[in-house]
């Protein structure tokens, strides 16, 4: 019986997109992880106020990694967390002027890593594979 080769597909371009973004010079010394979510959280802290349940969901992490992810932005002077009006348990996620200061680079380095992922690609194929990609991660949940 053939063996399907989709999981290990998936694995390997996994492993290769993380190493390319660790060998890239990312700003300040970030990791992906926040210069992801620091993007996310500058991206869309004009439309509504984020909590850390925002970041959960948007990149699929568990509350602990994301608990320490945020912990370690909010040393690094990027993020602060103050209590938000409707309830003082949750904690709104606002960048510091250093983190709004990153923006720019910060989208430069997403934006180079998805040339670098795409090129030579044609529009019709990438759009049938995040089609494809959004039902597999949806086959997990």
């Amino acid at each position: 019986m053939p063996v399907n080769p989709t999981v290990r597909l998936i694995a390997t371009l996994s492993n290769l997109v993380r190493r390319k973004i660790d060998s890239l010079d990312c700003i300040a010394g970030l990791t992906p992880a926040q210069n992801g979510i620091l993007h996310f959280i500058l991206s869309r802290h004009k439309e509504r106020d984020l909590f850390q349940k925002d970041v959960e969901e948007e990149f699929n992490l568990r509350r602990p990694t994301a608990t320490e992810i945020l912990k370690l932005m909010e040393k690094r002077g990027l993020i602060y967390r103050e209590e938000a009006s409707h309830d003082a348990r949750c904690k709104k996620i606002i960048a510091t002027e250093k983190g709004a200061g990153m923006e720019e680079q910060v989208l430069r380095d997403i934006l180079e890593m998805e040339h670098l992922v795409t090129r030579g690609i044609p529009q019709r194929e990438l759009e049938a594979f995040i089609a494809t990609g959004m039902k597999m991660i949806n086959n997990l949940m």
